[in-house]
C-alpha cells in the first residue's frame, strides 16, 4: 500500500500474525491448528465435524480441549470426560465457564454455544468484544488511532482547531473580507501502525465543507471522513458525518460544539457498531517574535450503539471521554509555490481516553506540515498541505507513521 512508502525505520515483522485460528488438542494424542479467512468461518469450525477436519485424530468421543484465538484473545471450548457436556472459557474475563452446554449430543450443545454467542446472551459477545477493545490492537470499533472512536474524536479536533497537518477550516479575516465564502476541503491520508506484532494500513478520505455566516468568525461545517483498515490481510470500513459550529469568543479564539455519528464494520474481524458523539473544541491563537501558534483544546464524550447483523448482535457498549490537546507553531517559509505564500507548521497533539479501557489510551502525536496560503478580499485559508505524523502511545507498544495530503478551495 502507499503507506508502506512512509515507514522509516519502525520495526516491522517479518511475518504475518495470525488473528483468527483453532488449535484442537486431544487427550493423550497430537494437537493441531488452522487458521481463518473471516471470523464466520472460524465460528463455523467451532463444532465436531471443524474440528475433525482440523485434527483427524478427534472423534466426538474425545476428551478434547479447542483454543480459539478470535483476534488476540484467547477462548477455550472443554469436552472434560469425553462425553457431550461442553464448557466455554474466556480466561482472561473469568476462570469459572461462561457457557456451559448440557444437552444428551455434542452437536446440540456446540448449537447452543453457537446461538449463545451471536444472540449474546448473558452479555457473553460484549465480553468477548470489551476484551479484544481492551487487550488488542486490532479492533476496528476502539482502541487505536485506527479505529472509529479515536477517528471521529480527531475529526472533530481538527474541524475546530487550526492543529494538525490538513489545511484547516478555521480561516482568518481582515478589513474588507468576502462574507459569502465557503471552502471545501478534500484530504487524504495513508498511515502504517504496529502494535502487539501485528501491523495495520490505514487509509482516510476526510471531506469537509465550511460556509462562513455573514460575520465569517461564525461558520458551520459539515464533515465526512471515510476510513479503511487493513490489519493483517482483515479489512474494516468505517465513516462518520458531523456538524460543528464555530462561534468566536474574540477575534483569535473560538469555540466549536459538534455533533457526529458513525458506522463501522468488518466482516473478516467479525465486528459492527454504531457510535454517537458530542464535542466541545477550542481553538486559541497569537503570534510571537514572527511566529503564529495556536492552542487547540477538546472534550468528547462518545459512545457504542448495539446493531444486529444477520442474527449476530453486536453491543460493544463503550464508552468514553475523551480529551485532546495540542500546540501548533507556524511561520513563513520564504517562498512561494504557484504564486502562493507557504508555511511551515509543527503540531504535538495529545489524546486520552479516560473511561472504558482501551489498547492504547494515551496516544501522541507530532506531526510536521509544509503549505500554500490563499487569500480573497481579506478572507485567508490553507489551500494546499502535506504533512507527516509519528504517533506513539506511553501505555502501550502501539506506533505508527501517516503523510498527510489536503487541499482546500
Amino acid at each position: 500500500m502507499l503507506a508502506a512508502a512512509v515507514w522509516l525505520g519502525l520495526s516491522v515483522s517479518a511475518l504475518a500474525k495470525d488473528l483468527l485460528t483453532v488449535t484442537v488438542s486431544v487427550a493423550g494424542g497430537p494437537s493441531a491448528t488452522s487458521t481463518f479467512p473471516d471470523a464466520d468461518a472460524l465460528i463455523n469450525a467451532i463444532d465436531s465435524a471443524g474440528y475433525k477436519s482440523i485434527n483427524p485424530a478427534y472423534t466426538v468421543t474425545s476428551a478434547a480441549t479447542i483454543d480459539v484465538n478470535f483476534r488476540g484473545v484467547t477462548a477455550n471450548v472443554i469436552y472434560p470426560a469425553g462425553g457431550a457436556t461442553l464448557d466455554f472459557f474466556i480466561p482472561e474475563i473469568q476462570t469459572a465457564p461462561l457457557f456451559t452446554g448440557t444437552a444428551g449430543t455434542r452437536a446440540a450443545n456446540e448449537r447452543a454455544l453457537e446461538t449463545f454467542l451471536r444472540t449474546n446472551q448473558s452479555r457473553l459477545l460484549s465480553l468477548l468484544l470489551q476484551r479484544a477493545v481492551k487487550a488488542t490492537p486490532h479492533d476496528p470499533v476502539a482502541g487505536t488511532p485506527g479505529s472509529l472512536m479515536a477517528r471521529m474524536t480527531e475529526a472533530d479536533f481538527i474541524m475546530g482547531t487550526t492543529i494538525g497537518p490538513d489545511p484547516s477550516s478555521v480561516a482568518t479575516t481582515g478589513q474588507g473580507y468576502d462574507r459569502t465564502r465557503s471552502t471545501i476541503g478534500l484530504n487524504a491520508r495513508f498511515g502504517h501502525f504496529t502494535a502487539a506484532g501485528a501491523q495495520a494500513d490505514v487509509i482516510d478520505l476526510p471531506l469537509n465543507y465550511t460556509v462562513p455566516l455573514d460575520d465569517p468568525r461564525y461558520a458551520i461545517s459539515f464533515d465526512l471522513p471515510l476510513t479503511y483498515v487493513e490489519t493483517e490481510g482483515k479489512a474494516s470500513y468505517s465513516g462518520s458525518f458531523g456538524i460543528g459550529v464555530r462561534l468566536p469568543l474574540y477575534d483569535n479564539w473560538t469555540l466549536t460544539p459538534a455533533i457526529r455519528a458513525g458506522l463501522v464494520g468488518s466482516v473478516d474481524l467479525g465486528s459492527a457498531a454504531v457510535l454517537g458523539s458530542v464535542s466541545l473544541n477550542s481553538n486559541y491563537r497569537f503570534s510571537y517574535s514572527g511566529l503564529d501558534f495556536s492552542l487547540g483544546n477538546s472534550v468528547a464524550y462518545i459512545q457504542t450503539f448495539p446493531v444486529e447483523i444477520d442474527g449476530t448482535k453486536f453491543d460493544y457498549d463503550q464508552r468514553n471521554l475523551v480529551l485532546r490537546n495540542g500546540l501548533g507553531v507556524s511561520g513563513p517559509t520564504g517562498f512561494k509555490l504557484f504564486g502562493q505564500d507557504t508555511t511551515w507548521q509543527v503540531t504535538v497533539v495529545n489524546t486520552q481516553f479516560l473511561i472504558d479501557p482501551v489498547y492504547a489510551r494515551d496516544v501522541t502525536d507530532i506531526a510536521f506540515s509544509v503549505g500554500t496560503v490563499n487569500s480573497i478580499n481579506g478572507f485567508t485559508w490553507d489551500s494546499v498541505r502535506i504533512g507527516l505524523t509519528y504517533s506513539f502511545s506511553t501505555d502501550s507498544d502501539l506506533q505508527g507513521l501517516r503523510l498527510n495530503f489536503g487541499y482546500r478551495f
